[in-house]
């Protein structure tokens, strides 16, 4: 249950921490802030997610599971939603932004554009580790989600020194890594189990 809990807390805290070891100064707060909203925002659909299926970590038929995981990739398809509205309404958020938090966070509306594109990986990264628990593959996912928060850290490492992209695509980024390397794991064991 460890590994589950530290897997858990590495995909919501690790963008923060690297924000922090490569960043400094204004954009830091504004990406900070940014990533918190995100987290908000994810907090409050995986805590659904949890309750919703509670039943999912009692399950031990693997081709149940990948059922399952298929009709999930629908929750994933639709919380893309989320960010296109923010996109309708971006304008507003820039006036919220700066009437609550102050002028200097007038770039926050612009660069949470992108950062809210990472909601719908980091929801199946939170799927993924659900999953994870109930095939009880605790070690093999924390292995994964630390040899994908190295190629995260490699991710923010680079574009800190040489500006590949701009700095809100590292969190999308990091976010679609681990999302990739957890569905990877997933997808091997069960089919591992299937064949």
């Amino acid at each position: 249950m460890f590994f589950i809990f530290f897997s858990a807390a590495l995909l919501s805290e690790l963008d923060i921490v690297f924000l922090g070891i490569f960043y400094s100064g204004p954009i830091l707060g504004v990406l900070a802030w940014s990533k918190r909203i995100l987290e908000g925002l994810y907090q409050l659909i995986g805590a659904s997610l949890d309750i919703v299926f509670p039943e999912v970590s009692k399950l031990n038929d693997f081709k149940i599971i990948a059922d399952l995981r298929k009709k999930l990739r629908v929750v994933v398809l639709i919380s893309f939603v989320i960010p296109l509205i923010y996109l309708l309404f971006e304008n507003y958020a820039n006036q919220v932004f700066v009437s609550v938090l102050g002028e200097e966070f007038s770039k926050l509306a612009g660069m949470f554009k992108i950062v809210i594109f990472s909601l719908p990986f980091m929801l199946w990264s939170r799927i993924n580790i659900i999953f994870c628990r109930a095939m009880h593959f605790e070690i093999a996912l924390f292995r994964i989600v630390i040899v994908a928060a190295v190629a995260s850290f490699v991710v923010y490492f680079l574009n800190a020194n040489f500006e590949i992209v701009p700095i809100e695509f590292g969190i999308l980024i990091s976010q679609l890594i681990i999302s990739l390397f957890t569905t990877a794991l997933i997808n091997k064991k069960i089919n591992e189990d299937l064949s």
